[in-house]
């Protein structure tokens, strides 16, 4: 059963003035801004901005890139990471080619970059390096567009052109990265779009979209987090545990402008989801609503539990 987020908060100005928000950071073409909540106006306001390059012609900041650590913050654009203190003083830039992607397990950065995942110390210092080269690619190695750090292995996704992969990578020394497993996915005009894991059940999952001349949709498939698990090709009859969201025939919300024969929205469309347990989604349903919930796993079964309505 679902329940209106709203119906039961009492926004009366004697409780709403109690309330103590977070700041936030926010990303604006060059520039970086942090925003404190003002309990009394109940209004958040810019409390400090710092320009990141010398001018707008730079890259934008990606939002994706933005990480608070407890005494600094780490940005990074499509060329450059920035260390700054929490103050938004600049302390140390380092420039990249490009910059796929990006994370931050405790004290290691990892950037995905000209076909390498890159592991840095806190101060912007490389490490190590190791190149995600692929079989039977012509262009020999692949970016990796997501990284996901846990229990010293990190989850990447490719996906850009085919050959789609997906690869894990033993991170346990930073100064020498070893690739655990490479994946190869097959499907038809398919996109990995986001991953997320669930430890207690050894279960990584990945959100895959797909699109035939009959409609389009998204499903989830998911693999042993078991490092022993070695390499291999998956079709889509040999992927294990594939989880239909969208039918073969149904149009989502992405794709809205395509004339799929009239048929109607069917299932759900996971928008995005957290990294690790508790998995809280945001997901859009049939009646175009969108949702908080909660991601289980039961019996190879998605349960989108304890459904929040968000409007």
């Amino acid at each position: 059963m679902t329940n209106d987020f709203f119906a039961n908060i009492d926004l009366s100005q004697k409780i709403a003035s109690s309330y103590s928000l977070p700041n936030i950071l926010i990303g604006a073409a060059h520039q970086l801004i942090q925003l404190n909540y003002n309990s009394q106006t109940q209004k958040y306001q810019p409390q400090a901005t710092v320009d990141l390059w010398e001018s707008d012609s730079h890259p934008a900041i990606n939002s994706n890139f933005i990480q608070v650590l407890s005494d600094e913050i780490i940005v990074g654009t499509q060329a450059k990471i920035v260390k700054l203190s929490r103050d938004l003083e600049k302390v140390k830039v380092r420039e990249f080619v490009d910059i796929a992607a990006m994370a931050i397990n405790r004290e290691t950065i990892f950037v995905g970059t000209g076909g390498k995942l890159i592991s840095l110390d806190r101060d912007l210092e490389i490490l190590g390096e190791v190149d995600l080269e692929l079989p039977n690619f012509r262009g020999g190695k692949k970016n990796t567009h997501d990284i996901l750090v846990y229990d010293s292995v990190a989850y990447l996704l490719d996906n850009v052109i085919k050959p789609i992969y997906i690869l894990r990578v033993d991170v346990s020394n930073p100064s020498h990265l070893q690739i655990i497993s490479k994946f190869k996915i097959f499907g038809t005009n398919h996109h990995l779009k986001r991953q997320w894991l669930n430890p207690s059940l050894n279960q990584w999952y990945i959100l895959q979209s797909y699109a035939t001349q009959a409609g389009s949709g998204e499903d989830i498939i998911t693999f042993s987090m078991n490092r022993s698990t070695g390499s291999g090709d998956f079709s889509d009859s040999q992927i294990p545990f594939p989880f239909k969201l969208n039918s073969m025939a149904s149009e989502s919300l992405a794709i809205s402008d395509f004339n799929f024969g009239g048929s109607e929205f069917e299932g759900t469309e996971l928008i995005t989801v957290t990294s690790l347990p508790p998995n809280w989604s945001v997901i859009h349903e049939r009646q175009e609503q969108l949702y908080l919930a909660l991601i289980n796993a039961q019996n190879n079964h998605l349960v989108f539990d304890r459904q929040v309505h968000l409007g």
